[in-house]
């Protein structure tokens, strides 16, 4: 009895050892508001009708709104300071277009490089490639997520993992591309 206890305890503390530990991100949820996000965007609130307001109500959910320009990309991100065994971050958010976003389908904003919105590219360099939104994480190299926002109006959630991160210092970023219109973000 007392082997197959060791045993069992060993094999969990094994995994526990080897298992990746995911680096947290501050203000996960915008529940403090802007606190650890730097860049554009607005505190707003969303009520449970669907109703977005720049004061809390009781039950809303914070969030932030992102009103795009035709010039330049948006963008808020935070800069993390892991520690050794944090290797991996994992983040989901929640994003919805208004029904007037329209993403300019040409730019020079835009680089050319050959990313799918709803794939994962690792690139040696800082790229902005053609998407409704980007999850972009900066370690050691570049970690790219774009996707895409259709259908208008609704609420898409996207959760992403960045493993085998090694960089004592990375940055995490939201995106918004050149374009007309609003986007909404929130915590998951």
């Amino acid at each position: 009895m007392i082997k197959v206890s060791l045993a069992l305890a060993a094999g969990i503390l094994g995994l526990f050892l080897n298992s990746t530990f995911a680096q947290e991100v501050d203000n996960p949820d915008f529940s403090k508001g802007k606190t650890g996000w730097m860049g554009d965007g607005k505190v707003v609130y969303f009520a449970a009708d669907g109703t977005i307001s720049d004061t809390a109500a009781a039950g809303s959910v914070p969030g932030l709104k992102i009103e795009l320009s035709k010039n330049a990309w948006k963008e808020v991100h935070q800069t993390l300071r892991p520690k050794q065994k944090d290797t991996e971050i994992q983040y989901s958010v929640q994003v919805m277009a208004d029904p007037t976003f329209v993403r300019l389908p040409e730019s020079k904003d835009y680089s050319d490089v050959d990313f799918q919105q709803g794939g994962g590219y690792v690139w040696s360099a800082l790229v902005y490639p053609k998407c409704d939104f980007l999850m972009r994480v900066h370690d050691d190299t570049w970690y790219y997520r774009p996707r895409s926002l259709t259908p208008l109006g609704t609420w898409k959630t996207f959760s992403e993992s960045f493993p085998k991160l090694k960089a004592r210092q990375r940055e995490v970023a939201l995106l918004f591309p050149p374009g007309e219109g609003t986007i909404y973000v929130k915590g998951k």
